[in-house]
């Protein structure tokens, strides 16, 4: 069980209680991210009264990690991406104006599909940047910009050095740059959008942080679940097995902040527009100071 003294979220279950909203359950061979761990929204009072047909609804959950790798950091570093891309660029370009075979101006998707052909050593040379200065620094150039390519597909150290080495070109040390990484990382979790529920610990072996991704909503057949020990022995057994339960209020505040995901509904900008055009039109058609009075009633 998880120690007493430690903030958790959820209930570890051992029991074979039936399965009700709010349970956690994990994929005994795992995937993928999103077929790590889930847990059950469809409403218990469908599930008792076997409204669901045997099929559960349930959101994936998302080691921290994974969440902050597939959704957070990366826009953290397509954000410095653009300084990089346009530094690389223009030193490709000027140092290619000094070769005759090179007419044309390089483009800026040449110049990044070459950037990652070959080593930054071979682009130098074909370049024929001979200058140890100009070398080093057209070269530091193209490895940065290869190392954030890498680590947008990457594991989330990968990517997290590729954050501060972007960084550390606009100056200040390893370490505080390091550490202004890492804050702007906590203010995205900190801060989660509508559609994603923190959960710090789940049991025992899971208490390294995870979150619900609240708009993506999946199947399961509750037969694929094993809530007790014996039903793991079937051959072959269920893909999956419960685990948890999320304890209020907790389960409670994920549920609304699902109805809210899905309950809002987008407008068309035209909408908008023709709010906005006859909110104009009064200011045009109506005289200074003057009222708008109905006309005058014709009955007797």
């Amino acid at each position: 069980m998880v120690d007493d003294h430690e903030f958790c979220e959820c209930e570890e279950v051992t029991d074979d209680r039936p399965i009700r909203q709010g349970h956690i359950f994990e994929w005994l061979a795992p995937e993928d991210p999103w077929k790590l761990l889930g847990v059950v929204v469809t409403a218990n009072c469908d599930i008792v009264q076997e409204k669901h047909r045997g099929i559960l609804s349930y959101i994936p959950i998302l080691p921290i990690a994974h969440y902050l790798r597939l959704f957070y950091v990366p826009k953290l570093l397509e954000r410095g991406r653009r300084r990089l891309v346009d530094e690389l660029t223009k030193t490709m370009r000027d140092h290619q104006a000094e070769l005759q075979e090179f007419p044309e101006p390089l483009s800026e998707l040449a110049a990044l599909e070459w950037a990652l052909r070959g080593t930054a050593g071979e682009i130098a040379d074909e370049l024929r940047v001979d200058h140890p200065r100009m070398r080093a620094k057209l070269i530091r150039l193209i490895d940065d910009y290869r190392l954030v390519q890498s680590a947008l597909k990457g594991i989330l150290a990968e990517q997290v050095e590729a954050l501060v080495r972007m960084r550390l070109r606009q100056g200040g040390t390893d370490a505080k740059v390091r550490d202004g990484a890492w804050k702007d990382i906590q203010s995205g979790v900190d801060d989660l959008p509508g559609d994603c529920f923190f959960i710090g610990c789940i049991s025992t072996g899971h208490r390294s942080g995870y979150v619900a991704y609240l708009r993506l909503v999946r199947e399961i057949q509750d037969t694929h679940i094993a809530i007790k020990q014996s039903d793991l022995r079937v051959s072959p057994p269920p893909p999956a097995r419960r685990m948890a339960q999320l304890q209020s209020p907790f389960i409670y505040r994920l549920t609304q902040q699902l109805a809210d995901v899905f309950a809002s509904i987008g407008l068309p900008d035209e909408y908008d527009q023709n709010r906005q055009r006859l909110v104009q039109s009064l200011a045009t058609n109506t005289p200074s100071g003057a009222e708008h009075k109905p006309a005058p009633s014709t009955s007797q």
